[in-house]
């Protein structure tokens, strides 16, 4: 007769047998991971593929903002040489009138 010694408080000990309870866990867990990662993986295509038309999105308004700041620039050349004309003009009329107004006196 082989006698069993007690187990002791703090004592741990491996059953060497399998329940069907820790099969069924098991398997429940792998197959909760395989869904997951599956679906993580249709996400992260959905999001590659926003990425890419964002991505085309920012280059085409790119292009168009570099088109509007070339514009806008020769407008700018364009207004600030009228500017001086005008403030050339000006000064002609000014010399003018000083030079009548000095002849008259």
């Amino acid at each position: 007769m082989s006698e069993e010694k007690p187990h002791r408080r703090g004592d741990w000990h491996l059953d060497k047998s399998l329940s069907f309870g820790h099969l069924l866990t098991t398997a429940a867990i792998l197959l909760s991971l395989a869904a997951g990662w599956a679906t993580m993986s249709e996400r992260i295509a959905v999001l590659e593929q926003q990425q890419a038309g964002f991505n085309q999105r920012i280059l085409t308004i790119m292009s168009t903002q570099q088109s509007t700041d070339t514009r806008q620039d020769s407008e700018i050349t364009e207004i600030k040489r009228q500017i001086r004309e005008d403030y050339r003009e000006i000064r002609r009329n000014l010399d003018q009138l000083v030079r009548s107004q000095a002849a008259s006196e």
